[in-house]
């Protein structure tokens, strides 16, 4: 049996309304942020600014820290081995 959210039921609707020609028109207050919701953009990072922030440590810092690992399922280790490398992609 499957259940649907309030929200998973208007997005079934407006598909069925709509189809793949769905108007996605952003309200006009918010089309000065057009690109945060661009499909290609979101592949990819940003460009760098000069303004980035470096964290420096102290030279007295670890390198390492010894402290308690906590095993992953699978699906978590998948994850894991997938983002680096999507990541990665995007540059």
């Amino acid at each position: 049996m499957w259940k649907m959210t309030t929200a998973q039921q208007w997005a079934h609707e407006a598909w069925q309304e709509w189809g793949e020609e769905s108007p996605h028109k952003l309200p006009e207050e918010y089309r000065c942020h057009a690109a945060v919701f661009d499909e290609q953009q979101a592949t990819q990072f940003p460009l760098k600014r000069e303004e980035e922030l470096k964290i420096e440590f102290l030279p007295s810092t670890l390198k390492e820290l010894d402290c308690k690992v906590y095993p992953l399922s699978w699906m978590e280790q998948d994850q894991l081995r997938i983002f680096p490398m999507e990541e990665e992609d995007k540059g």
